[in-house]
């Protein structure tokens, strides 16, 4: 065994139990759920969707929401109906409750209590929210059981067994320590399914947006990471990529960048297949100057995939190229579609395909050897395969890993000269 697995497997002895996902969201309740007690969701908002995402993963199952505004009571929420508070009190007084909100939380608490609902029948807690650490907009778990779903029966930990040889030479590809500690925090994070004290412990130590001072809820402040790091810096005259624009917010951010920096950009490539999203791509960046947009999706080869359109599927699956897409797209290879001087690529589209989307790149990286800014998220090994693939098509390259969010996603490996 080499030092790598050594390491990741005791990070791993000494984590606690008692902080694994499920038993440190639901206690001892857990059992009582699985055997059938009811779980009520209260408030059908944001926190609300996303937790009753990530339980149905894991094989719980809500059975309704719970929520004091008139507009939303008598609807359905989820695929789940919004009971008021009276049929609460009515239809669950032996039902579990969990609180699906931070901002109301002790309002709604006081609520449950004052209407006689026991203490150990009322699940959730008040994050503190002076930190990184927000579970519920993460959706910490359920991306480690999307990544469960690719290995079959095989752990994380056997996989990272068997590509022992690929992980170490990732981490000696890696330029600096900073790089090589996140790898590192991050393998033993994933093969740990998503320890909440690990996940606290990572956000902590790694996150850019934390390290610069910005919001758990601002958006912007992962973009930002994109353009204000401590590896990449533009440069005048920049030919950009965006291989995923969305609906133009990375865009927006470089240009912002560049502004801020009193520089001035050359021209500007966005690559967004998904229909919805380029409608809003375009008219998003319609002010924007030296830009074309192209409702392409990047990717080995030129040809024509399925695709999961906006609002298809769940999570990393949306907007992706996938067999059992729902539309077909048009994708390029970006040496086939791109020719001239270009300087930088941003790809992060959905789903594990930046492996295709860079193989499609080879000449053009070769070439020009542009910055890259890689999203090396989407599957538990693209953290060391990336860095391979990048290193096999140009050596020179040094690289570098940043995490650019509070949350579980946005982890990218830097390329640049």
């Amino acid at each position: 065994m080499n030092a790598l697995l050594h390491h990741i497997e005791a990070a791993l002895a000494s984590v606690p139990r008692e902080s694994d996902f499920l038993p440190w969201l639901l206690g001892d309740q857990e059992a009582a759920i699985r055997a059938g007690t009811p779980l009520v969701m209260f408030s059908a908002g944001q926190i609300g969707k996303e937790l009753c995402q990530t339980l149905d993963f894991l094989g719980i199952h809500p059975t309704c929401f719970c929520d004091n505004s008139p507009a939303k009571v008598g609807g359905t929420y989820e695929g789940l109906p919004v009971i008021s508070f009276d049929q609460l009190l009515a239809e669950h007084r032996q039902s579990l409750v969990f609180i699906a909100t931070q901002a109301h939380f002790t309002a709604v608490k006081n609520q449950l209590l004052e209407a006689g609902f026991p203490r150990e029948k009322i699940l959730g807690r008040i994050l503190d929210l002076g930190t990184p650490f927000n579970f519920m907009s993460s959706l910490l778990h359920t991306q480690m059981t999307l990544f469960r779903h690719t290995l079959k029966e095989k752990s994380f930990l056997d996989l990272y067994r068997q590509d022992g040889a690929k992980i170490e030479a990732a981490f000696n590809l890696l330029e600096d320590e900073k790089s090589r500690t996140l790898f590192m925090d991050k393998l033993v994070l994933i093969a740990s399914e998503g320890n909440v004290e690990l996940y606290k412990k990572f956000i902590l130590t790694h996150s850019e947006p934390l390290r610069l001072g910005m919001g758990p809820s601002s958006k912007a402040g992962e973009l930002h990471c994109y353009f204000h790091n401590d590896v990449i810096s533009l440069q005048p005259d920049e030919v950009y990529v965006d291989i995923g624009a969305f609906d133009g917010d990375s865009i927006h951010s470089f240009i912002d960048s560049c502004t801020q920096r009193g520089i001035s950009y050359r021209y500007i490539h966005a690559l967004e297949p998904d229909p919805v999203c380029f409608q809003n791509l375009l008219a998003n960046t319609r002010n924007c100057s030296r830009l074309s947009c192209h409702q392409l999706g990047a990717w080995s080869h030129s040809g024509t995939l399925r695709f999961l359109s906006s609002g298809k599927a769940h999570l990393d699956t949306n907007g992706a190229i996938c067999e059992l897409g729902d539309i077909e797209i048009k994708v390029v290879s970006l040496d086939d579609f791109l020719s001239g001087p270009i300087t930088f690529i941003k790809m992060d589209p959905p789903g594990n395909v930046m492996s295709e989307v860079l193989r499609g790149a080879a000449r053009l990286i070769t070439r020009n050897r542009p910055k890259l800014a890689v999203g090396a998220y989407h599957s538990p090994s693209t953290l060391y395969e990336l860095p391979l693939l990048v290193n096999e098509l140009c050596p020179d390259y040094k690289l570098y890993l940043r995490h650019n969010a509070w949350c579980i996603n946005e982890t990218d490996l830097f390329a640049t000269m």
